[in-house]
């Protein structure tokens, strides 16, 4: 199982979890990001794991080594934040990755950082970055290049990201493409690194989130679907009632190795 180093200032929940992860209840976790990224230099790779992304993190060798060099796992969905409460006694909260990028943009447009963006179609990347610069005026977008550019394209990403300190990297490509891609170049350029799923096309316009109401009771998975009803959506929800079933087996597990 992965495990990461604990930093003092940023809580984290690892004690008896299959997977560690941070408090997402703790103030000013941007910030503290942030803070230690300018501390260390060092780069940040970052993954908002909802149930899907646990599940083929627990049973699927590509996911294991994709998520390798994640430091800090954020509880994203009520699926994962319910197992852990429930399961495991632990109150991490909730952080949705699309708000937890927002919050990561709030921050860089205070600091005046330039970020990156790469994944999603090129329409979609470029309605989304122009919503990101209305919404941040602060902001510098350094490079933005679609996920379906050649090698040569993402070697000149890389290079201009390198070239005007970017900060933070949003990668929209899915898991496990958008871990995959951040922990292969991870060690180009300090920065944070965060894969954001569908938050372009909802940036963009092209998508909705889910209402409140369904958020809440944790039917977002619902809403997917009917926004797009594909076999490869379908069967992309089954992973939420594996992902309870493989917590239940492993508390159950851990509670008769105690005793």
């Amino acid at each position: 199982m992965i495990m990461n180093s604990v930093s003092q200032k940023i809580r984290i929940f690892s004690n008896r979890l299959p997977f560690p992860v941070v408090d997402a209840n703790q103030d000013s976790l941007p910030q503290k990001l942030t803070d230690q990224l300018s501390a260390t230099a060092s780069s940040i790779h970052i993954c908002t794991i909802n149930a899907e992304i646990a599940h083929r993190l627990l049973n699927t060798s590509r996911s294991q080594v994709a998520l390798r060099s994640v430091r800090y796992f954020i509880p994203d969905g009520v699926g994962v934040a319910l197992a852990l409460k429930y399961l495991f006694g632990v109150d991490a909260g909730k952080l949705p990755g699309i708000e937890f990028a927002d919050e990561l943009l709030k921050q860089c447009n205070k600091l005046r950082w330039n970020v990156a963006l790469y994944g999603a179609t090129n329409e979609r990347i470029l309605l989304a970055s122009e919503h990101i610069k209305q919404k941040y005026a602060n902001i510098g977008i350094s490079a933005i290049l679609d996920g379906y550019s050649s090698l040569d394209e993402v070697t000149n990403f890389l290079l201009q990201c390198q070239k005007d300190s970017v900060k933070l990297v949003l990668v929209a490509l899915g898991h496990p493409a958008q871990d995959e891609f951040i922990s292969k170049h991870l060690d180009s350029f300090p920065a944070i690194w965060v894969g954001v799923g569908g938050s372009f096309d909802v940036w963009s316009g092209a998508k909705q989130r889910a209402p409140t109401i369904l958020s809440v009771s944790g039917l977002e998975w619902l809403y997917r679907i009917l926004q797009d009803p594909s076999p490869k959506r379908i069967k992309r929800s089954l992973d939420l009632p594996l992902f309870c079933l493989d917590m239940l087996l492993y508390r159950i597990k851990a509670v008769f190795n105690r005793s």
